[in-house]
């Protein structure tokens, strides 16, 4: 079987494959030759290549590529030369006990360890949202997000009658107070010495 070419794939296929690759790869491939340099400016990929330099995802949006890609080109040059023009002020109730900021999700557990706050920040292409759970019925003294899961693990440490000591998982989610739907237990525990 012969090898077959990446250009002799219709177009739609190349740009799919270009999609998927990363930065550096992506830069690679457009300095093979001229056909993938052209494509590489197509402004389909050039999106996808912005959005892999700013270490951002596309959620989703009917938002015009044009104004996605001079959205992004400006967050990052304002990350370069850390000048901000715009901004947004988010409140979160409570002292800060902990907390944690990943892929735009942040999360803190207020400094009682019984209740917690979640904010998703806005974007280019999302509305951000505030939500505070109040009175839980153990204290967190830990935690860990996974915004990509919908996923908040609360940790709870007991120290038990006969000494031991036992910390407690309880899986949630994250946008709505609730078990999370894909763990089988709502939570389970692990002794320590």
């Amino acid at each position: 079987m012969a090898a077959m070419s990446l250009l002799a794939l219709p177009a739609e296929l190349q740009l799919e494959i270009m999609g998927i690759l990363d930065a550096g790869s992506l830069l690679c491939l457009a300095l093979c030759c001229r056909a993938l340099h052209e494509l590489f400016k197509s402004p389909a990929i050039q999106y996808a290549y912005e959005l892999l330099l700013t270490v951002m995802q596309d959620n989703g949006t009917d938002i015009p590529l044009g104004v996605l890609q001079s959205s992004l080109r400006r967050l990052r040059k304002g990350w370069e030369s850390l000048d901000w023009t715009f901004g947004e002020i988010v409140k979160l109730p409570g002292g800060s006990s902990r907390y944690e900021l990943i892929s735009g999700i942040f999360v803190k557990v207020n400094a009682n360890e019984t209740d917690f706050s979640v904010c998703r920040l806005s974007s280019a292409t999302q509305t951000g949202w505030t939500r505070t759970k109040a009175l839980l019925d153990f204290r967190a003294t830990d935690f860990a997000i996974d915004p990509s899961h919908d996923l908040i693990v609360l940790l709870e440490k007991r120290e038990l009658s006969d000494g031991r000591r036992r910390i407690q998982a309880h899986a949630r989610r994250i946008s709505i107070d609730a078990a999370h739907p894909n763990a089988k237990v709502d939570s389970f525990h692990f002794d320590y010495v």
